[in-house]
């Protein structure tokens, strides 16, 4: 997947838990001749993210506890840290800008959040010239940053590597499976959904037949660290 914050293509998956333990191979012998986007969006393999405590770096898994993915929870199982609620706390480089005209006096306010105590849609804007409040929409970017991050709490991501110049990362193991499809493939196509599907979201770096090679070798390197993890 691309560089950056994880706030990019996620997914939530309805795969049995048997998919995890399948490692792809970077053989060529085992390329897959088609690949076929179904047009399914991120929600193919999000539902389990595999990251990183970010008060003892231990491994640990951010899931989603209800229909649709708005209440995802963390909890570590070595330092007890628990998160719950989508950007409740956000661990990830962000800035937020709050701005606007005082609807009082006409004064130019402005105001600059950071991420640590969450996201917030909106923030309260005080006029030092009238003394009025005004709730003010708050505008968020994030980064920049080498590091992956997941797209709830910020953390980050525990299958991430350099390569080409970039940061290949995935979610899980269903997650590098997937990608090891498309990588591989040697004919890829869209499948009957005409909707834009996570495949075709994917960086162009990744889509390079001259970064084939390295794609796959370090889905493979990311892959057998999976496995080792869940000994």
């Amino acid at each position: 997947m691309a560089d950056g914050s994880g706030p990019v293509v996620v997914g939530r998956s309805g795969d049995p838990a048997s998919d995890h333990e399948r490692t792809p191979s970077t053989d060529p012998a085992h390329a897959t001749d088609r690949f076929t986007d179904s047009g399914a969006g991120g929600g193919t393999f999000g539902s389990e993210v595999w990251v990183l405590c970010p008060s003892c770096n231990v491994r640990g898994r951010v899931v989603r506890t209800s229909t649709g993915g708005r209440r995802p929870r963390f909890t570590c199982a070595h330092c007890l840290l628990r998160l719950e609620g989508y950007r409740s706390r956000w661990y990830g480089p962000a800035t937020g800008v709050v701005q606007g005209r005082c609807g009082r006096c006409g004064r130019r306010l402005h105001r600059v959040l950071k991420g640590e105590q969450g996201l917030p849609d909106e923030a309260e804007l005080s006029c030092a010239d009238c003394e009025a409040s005004h709730r003010v929409r708050v505008s968020w970017s994030f980064g920049p940053e080498g590091t992956a991050r997941e797209p709830a709490f910020g953390l980050p991501l525990e299958l991430q590597a350099p390569c080409c110049k970039h940061t290949l990362w995935a979610y899980n193991p269903r997650h590098l499976e997937l990608l090891h499809g498309f990588v591989s493939a040697r004919l890829r196509e869209r499948g009957s959904d005409p909707g834009p599907g996570w495949a075709s979201q994917l960086p162009t770096w990744i889509k390079r037949a001259e970064n084939r090679e390295a794609v796959l070798a370090t889905i493979e390197r990311l892959s057998r660290q999976a496995a080792a993890s869940k000994r």
